[in-house]
C-alpha cells in the first residue's frame, strides 16, 4: 500500500515544533476535458505555534505557519511499507507547462547572448541543464499529485519535454540533451539504475555518468575528437543520505530513520572514452550543488570530467549559488577562460525559472 505524506518538514514529529492532528485527506475532483480524476489532497490539521523555538530554525517556524495556514507544501513523499521513501520538490510541478517557459524568456536571451559571446571568444561552451526529478519520474506519483499542478500521465511526458525542448532550443548544438538521456535511462533501467537518489532532488552517480557521457558527445559535435564513450557499472556504494543537504536542515528524522529500510543502493559508474587528439586548451567546470555531490569523490561530475578529457581543470562551482554565480567565479579567476579552452556549465533548469541572472560582461 502506498501513502502519500506532504508536510513541512520538522526535525522529529516529537519535537517541540509538532503538528497536532496533523493529517487530513480529502477527496479532491476536477475534469480534464471530458474525464474526471479524482485525487487525495493532503491539508494541514493544528500547529501549536508556541512551543516553536529560535534554535529549530526560523525557516521550519515559516515552514510550520504555511503549513497551518494551507499554503504551498514543498514537499512530496511517496512513502512504501518498506524500501526507500521517495523525495519530490512540489515546486518543480508548476515547470511543466509550456507557457511557464515565457516566465523565463528573459533569462534564456541572457544565457543564449551569453553563449553567442563565449564561441566567438572561440571558447568552446557546453551547457548542462538538469531536468526536474518529477518530470523524468512523472509515473510515480501523477496519480497522487494536487490536480491543479499535474497534469494526467498521458500529457504530462509531451508537456515536459516540450518545456525542455523549448529551453534547450536557445542553443541546441551546445545545450546537451539530458532530458532524454534521463528518459530513456529512466524507461530501460533495471532495479538500481535511477538517476536521481530516492530521498533527494539531487542526481545519482548514473545521472551523473550520463551527464559525463553527454556532455563528451557534445565536445564532438564541436571539433574535440571523443569516441568509444562507454558507462561501466561498478562497486555498490554504502548509502549516506548526509550528502543530501537538504537532509539535516528541512526533513523529519522518521524519514531519515527510514534509511535502514532501503532496498536500493547506489553503485559506481566509472565513464571511459578515447579523446584521438590532446586537448590543447584548459576545462573550466560552473556548476552548482549537482556538481557538488560528490565534488571530490572519483564518480562525482569534476572528477569525472578531469580523468576523461585528462587536461588542466578547473572547478568553479558554487552550491547554491545557482546559474550565474559560478559563472562570475570562472571569470574572477587571474586566467579566466580564453580562446581554445571549453566551458562546461552545469545548472538545474529550477534555478531559471527561480532567478534573475546576472551574468558577467565578457
Amino acid at each position: 500500500m502506498i501513502i502519500l505524506i506532504a508536510f513541512f518538514a520538522f526535525s522529529n514529529l516529537n519535537t517541540p515544533c509538532a503538528l497536532q492532528h496533523w493529517i487530513k485527506i480529502e477527496k479532491v475532483e476536477v475534469t480534464v476535458g471530458k474525464t474526471v480524476y479524482h485525487f487525495p489532497w493532503i491539508i494541514a490539521g493544528k500547529l501549536n505555534p508556541i512551543d516553536c523555538r529560535v534554535s529549530s530554525g526560523i525557516a521550519r517556524i515559516g515552514y510550520a505557519l504555511r503549513f497551518h495556514s494551507g499554503q504551498f507544501l514543498p514537499f512530496i513523499y511517496r512513502a512504501p511499507a518498506k524500501g526507500e521513501i521517495n523525495l519530490y520538490v512540489n515546486n518543480e510541478t508548476s515547470m511543466q507547462y509550456l507557457s511557464s517557459v515565457d516566465k523565463v524568456k528573459t533569462n534564456l536571451d541572457k544565457i543564449q547572448v551569453f553563449l553567442l559571446k563565449l564561441k566567438a571568444k572561440g571558447i568552446i561552451p557546453v551547457v548542462i541543464a538538469v531536468p526536474t526529478k518529477v518530470s523524468i519520474e512523472r509515473e510515480m506519483i501523477s496519480n497522487l499529485h494536487p490536480p491543479d499542478l499535474w497534469l494526467p500521465a498521458e500529457q504530462a511526458e509531451e508537456a515536459s519535454e516540450a518545456v525542455y525542448s523549448r529551453i534547450r532550443g536557445i542553443d541546441p548544438v551546445s545545450m546537451v540533451n539530458l532530458y532524454k538521456a534521463f528518459s530513456d535511462a529512466q524507461k530501460n533501467k533495471t532495479e538500481f539504475d535511477r538517476v536521481f537518489v530516492p530521498w533527494d532532488y539531487h542526481w545519482s552517480i548514473y545521472g551523473i555518468a550520463i551527464a559525463v557521457k553527454e556532455t563528451l558527445k557534445s565536445l564532438n559535435n564541436q571539433g574535440v575528437s571523443v569516441s568509444n564513450i562507454q558507462i561501466k557499472k561498478g562497486d555498490i556504494r554504502s548509502l549516506n543520505m548526509g550528502d543530501a543537504f537538504i537532509v539535516w536542515h528541512q526533513l523529519p528524522a522518521w524519514y531519515v530513520q527510514r534509511q535502514k529500510d532501503f532496498s536500493w543502493k547506489e553503485y559506481e559508474y566509472p565513464v571511459e572514452a578515447h579523446i584521438s587528439q590532446k586537448i590543447k586548451g584548459r576545462v573550466f567546470l560552473a556548476g552548482t550543488s549537482f556538481s557538488d555531490r560528490y565534488g571530490q569523490d572519483p564518480f562525482g561530475l569534476p572528477m569525472q570530467l578531469k580523468h576523461v578529457l585528462n587536461v588542466d581543470f578547473y572547478n568553479t562551482t558554487v552550491s547554491g549559488g545557482g546559474v550565474d554565480k559560478s559563472i562570475e567565479k570562472a571569470w574572477s579567476l587571474p586566467k579566466p577562460p580564453v580562446a581554445g579552452d571549453i566551458l562546461i556549465w552545469e545548472f538545474p533548469i529550477t534555478v531559471l525559472f527561480q532567478e534573475k541572472l546576472e551574468l558577467p560582461n565578457i
